[in-house]
């Protein structure tokens, strides 16, 4: 038997469904070439995926972990393409709106302008986080002219960076298990991370853009369900 990583969806209604749907037809209606695609992801020492816990010690494994995982974590940011990748961007915490408009103004902007030049048109595509929507960001994503693709928060699956995130994920546990070895620090996380990511071919990352891209007509279809 095989154990991975315990993943959550959303229970979908009728209205739910329909948002999706809508949401997959912009998408294939919009060149994809012209979009970048971006979000962030939590990366943790040790992690085996994971977490079982029953209710009444909920509170206490919280508390637990939190101190047990106290520096031993980070999250990271990252924006692809169907011609380049970005630099990666790790923070000790997560990733507030000074934060993120730093990401998108040391790497965003220089990414659109080098493939798109100033005549072409190019859209951000990014989900509903709250460093995505502050006043804050919207305000310097309409001053710097950044088109925005919002993804819906049932649509996770219609991000291609979320399976180069997988992938960074397991191949994190694969280095791990080859070497048998702990991350004993922070810093030996990073490492490991930025070299997977550095090592991510853009043949793989436009596999993981392509994907997408082909399920989308695939959710229309089915009405708006997930995809498994």
């Amino acid at each position: 038997m095989k154990y991975g990583k315990i993943r959550y969806t959303y229970m979908l209604t009728e209205a739910n469904k329909q948002v999706r749907i809508e949401h997959a037809i912009k998408l294939l209606s919009t060149d994809i070439s012209r979009v970048l695609l971006s979000d962030e992801s939590f990366f943790q020492l040790n992690e085996n995926g994971l977490s079982v816990c029953h209710q009444e010690y909920a509170e206490l494994y919280k508390e637990k972990k939190e101190k047990s995982y106290k520096n031993k974590q980070c999250m990271v940011w990252g924006v692809i393409c169907i011609s380049v990748k970005s630099t990666l961007y790790i923070h000790s915490t997560s990733i507030d709106s000074d934060a993120y408009i730093q990401c998108l103004g040391d790497s965003l902007i220089p990414m659109g302008i080098q493939n798109y030049g100033n005549r072409k048109k190019w859209y951000l595509l990014q989900d509903g986080a709250r460093c995505h929507t502050s006043k804050k960001t919207l305000d310097w994503c309409a001053s710097n002219k950044v088109n925005k693709i919002q993804n819906c928060l049932w649509s996770p699956d219609t991000n291609p960076i979320e399976l180069v995130w997988g992938a960074q994920h397991e191949e994190k546990l694969q280095k791990k298990q080859l070497n048998n070895v702990s991350f004993g620090n922070r810093e030996h996380l990073e490492q490991i991370i930025l070299e997977i990511w550095e090592e991510q071919s853009q043949e793989f990352i436009n596999k993981c853009i392509n994907h997408v891209v082909n399920i989308l007509p695939e959710i229309i279809e089915t009405i708006g369900f997930y995809l498994i």
